[in-house]
């Protein structure tokens, strides 16, 4: 279960992290999937297309999401960030002078 994620999402599933493609995906960026009023190729259709013919694998991740990619989400989520970091990280060994 993926938590940490705004109850105004619709989704309890993320695309998150990299997406790694084959050269093929080249074929499916093409203008019969662009929105017609901003020119841009809309991504889902493009994904729903290659998966007719490209076997596509991804893994399920359980943790809490950090949605960083707004300056209120950095923010919100800075100091979990930072608790999460001081939390794990290793203790110095200690000096025996």
């Amino acid at each position: 279960m993926i938590t940490g994620i705004e109850d105004t999402c619709r989704h309890s599933v993320r695309g998150i992290g990299r997406t790694i493609f084959p050269a093929d995906v080249f074929r499916f960026l093409d203008e019969n999937l662009a929105n017609p009023l901003t020119g841009e190729v809309d991504l889902l259709m493009a994904y729903q297309a290659l998966l007719k013919e490209i076997p596509t694998y991804g893994v399920f991740l359980e943790n809490e999401a950090f949605e960083l990619g707004t300056v209120e989400g950095y923010k919100y989520f800075a100091p979990k960030i930072a608790h999460r970091l001081t939390a794990t990280a290793s203790p110095q060994p200690s000096s025996s002078w």
